[in-house]
């Protein structure tokens, strides 16, 4: 029995002797560049040239009337389908806010938006995400209130401009957020775009001018690659300042979240900056190169998935470095998912556009969406999360994705027991299929 307690005893001063010197012959790390394919693709804009410019100001101008809480609600409850059209509290919020729709109009005439750099954690991204949602609800009241007025034309031009404006933001060149915010915009325009389809009479030539025009505004690869780039060299600023404590100093708080964090940190052998940024640059690359893939196909793909969770090796080195990586990864999966919903809505709303000019001049619908190429559509529209032709039923009137769960449910319609109205008409909610309803 004694001789166990000395090999036990042994053993453990083995491994603290071996965890000191680990400590001892730990040296701090010399701040590496980011590398030449990781870094940022910018511009020289002026900032008169600089769309930015301009919505930054709209956004300065944005007026959300009515102020009172039951008014604001109401805007929101006619944004999301839950009350009636009320002309009124429309008309009077478009009037306010005539000044920021006209910067609006300024930035659309520009090439380009560039957001400004991000030179270290003090200046994080910035996005006045209320500010940009209660713009963006106004610009899409504006599509809908010359949709209700009778002037079709006129709000479709508008949403293609308001297109524009999203993929402006999106395509940046700025960050992961940039991506997201403008995808996100541009979803809800194209919801605007597919009530106005559904329920329009224009004629098919005009309806297939639009649909061919919807072929310019699906998310770029080259501005997710160029958001991967920018997120990195942010995430390396952030990486760095925590390590020097500059974090702390500046702001006045622990950036770990606890103080046995901030011990570890503090130990080389737990925390590397420079591995933890050679992890996330080697994980950058990965998303990079996926950037235009299908969904299926990052899934597949995706780095972290094939990592073993740092709990699990909780006595490994960098296990701090190897969780940041873990947990800043995830958004990359989550944006991709973003992306693709918001390009599976513009190609539903193609779809629907061509189908609908298809049975202006021929009466009824398509057997098949195969029909509609080269007359209506210059080729099938793919489904965003697979890479295959977007699915189709001649029978149920409708055009489906598979969704991000990557299964086929033959066009089940995810809120169809959800008192889903005529005006919204499309789902995307728990991973199944994405409905576009074609009951013209």
């Amino acid at each position: 029995m004694r001789r166990i307690a000395v090999i036990l005893i042994v053993i453990v001063m083995l491994m603290i002797a071996a965890l000191v010197t680990a400590f001892i012959l730990s040296k701090p790390e010399q701040p590496e560049t980011i590398p030449p394919d990781l870094q940022v693709i910018r511009y020289n804009i002026p900032a008169e040239s600089n769309a930015y410019t301009y919505f930054l100001r709209a956004t300065n101008l944005t007026s959300w009337y009515p102020s009172e809480s039951e008014g604001w609600k109401k805007v929101y409850d006619i944004m999301e389908d839950r009350t009636n059209w009320d002309e009124q509290i429309v008309a009077a919020l478009l009037r306010s806010n005539e000044l920021a729709l006209t910067e609006i109009d300024r930035g659309l005439a520009c090439e380009r938006c560039q957001f400004p750099q991000v030179p270290s954690s003090d200046a994080w991204p910035f996005v006045p995400f209320v500010a940009w949602r209660n713009l963006s609800y106004v610009m899409c009241l504006q599509v809908r209130w010359l949709h209700e007025s009778g002037r079709v034309d006129e709000a479709l031009d508008r949403a293609f401009a308001f297109l524009r404006f999203g993929q402006m933001i999106e395509n940046g060149p700025g960050y992961l957020i940039h991506c997201s915010v403008g995808s996100a915009f541009k979803g809800m325009v194209l919801r605007e775009i597919e009530r106005i389809v559904t329920s329009c009479s224009l004629p098919s030539g005009h309806l297939l001018a639009h649909a061919f025009a919807l072929s310019s505004y699906e998310n770029h690869a080259e501005s997710f690659r160029n958001a991967l780039r920018g997120e990195h060299s942010t995430a390396c600023c952030l990486i760095d300042d925590m390590a020097s404590g500059a974090y702390k100093r500046r702001h006045g708080v622990d950036p770990w979240g606890g103080r046995n964090m901030a011990i570890l940190v503090r130990i080389a052998y737990f925390f590397q900056p420079e591995h933890t940024k050679q992890l996330l640059a080697e994980d950058s690359r990965v998303w990079i190169r996926n950037a235009d893939r299908s969904f299926a196909e990052i899934s597949h793909n995706f780095p972290s998935n094939n990592d073993r969770s740092p709990a699990q090796d909780l006595l490994k080195p960098n296990v701090v470095g190897r969780l940041l990586f873990l947990n800043s990864t995830l958004s990359y999966l989550n944006l991709a998912r973003a992306r693709c919903r918001s390009d599976t809505v513009l190609r539903g709303c193609q779809a629907l556009l061509a189908l609908k000019a298809y049975k202006q001049d021929r009466g009824s619908l398509p057997e098949t969406l195969d029909e509609l190429v080269p007359d209506y559509l210059k080729q099938l529209p793919l489904d965003p999360f697979d890479g295959r032709p977007m699915r189709y039923s001649a029978e149920k009137k409708i055009v489906y994705s598979i969704g991000e769960n990557l299964k086929d449910d033959g066009g089940t319609e995810a809120d169809r027991n959800t008192g889903r109205t005529p005006q919204n008409r499309y789902a995307h909610f728990n991973g199944l299929d994405m409905v576009f309803m074609a009951d013209f």
